[in-house]
């Protein structure tokens, strides 16, 4: 019966020693566990201020186009505007000349 007790007594101690041993496995994978978590979790954050970056940069974007095209409108207004001057820059020239011609018909 003593070798009996012993063989048990060194099962338990043997079987104690793999829980302590798969214990300390699962305490590990536990451990290995929250640093993937952490990790994701910075990826996450990274990955949010790419898209709010992305975003303001897409607004930036969209302010540009909108101050291009006024100043695209500005340029086009600037154009009909030297067109017109120049067009009544021309009528006054014929003005003048058209009253130098009719001034000196007259004879004091």
């Amino acid at each position: 019966m003593a070798d009996e007790v012993r063989s048990l007594a060194s099962k338990t101690a043997s079987s104690t020693d793999e829980i302590q041993t798969m214990i300390d496995q699962l305490q590990n994978a536990q451990e290995m566990l929250d640093d993937i978590s952490e990790q994701v979790s910075m990826i996450l954050d990274v990955n949010t201020q790419v898209a709010n970056a992305t975003g303001q940069q897409s607004s930036v974007a969209n302010e540009i186009n909108v101050n291009m095209d006024t100043v695209d409108s500005s340029v086009k207004e600037g154009l009909n505007a030297s067109y017109e001057l120049e067009k009544t820059s021309k009528q006054l020239e014929e003005l003048a000349l058209s009253l130098d011609h009719h001034v000196g018909s007259f004879k004091i």
